[in-house]
């Protein structure tokens, strides 16, 4: 569900929040059995930069570790920092 909402409104699944009507929050891997249903969007912001978040960001890159990648970026942090090289996640 994530995914088609980022490609409708154009906001990355790790800034994305989802609850039912009663305010329980929504987890990634559920399942929706029935439709139509009632849902609410929160769209989170990025967190500000922090060096320390940023390395461990591009160490998780560069070792392939998509778990700890996964897990920083729903914090949600930006994918855009970049290393002294000028490299961000994305580019390793």
């Amino acid at each position: 569900v994530k995914q088609s909402l980022a490609a409708q409104i154009g906001v990355t699944r790790f800034r994305q929040k989802l609850f039912w009507e009663d305010g329980s929050e929504i987890q990634d891997d559920e399942v929706f059995t029935s439709f139509p249903l009632k849902i609410q969007l929160l769209v989170l912001e990025f967190l500000p930069p922090d060096a320390e978040q940023g390395r461990k960001m591009m160490l998780a890159a560069e070792e392939d570790d998509s778990v700890a990648l996964e897990k920083l970026l729903k914090s949600p942090r930006s994918p855009d920092v970049r290393d002294e090289r000028g490299c961000t996640p994305l580019l390793l």
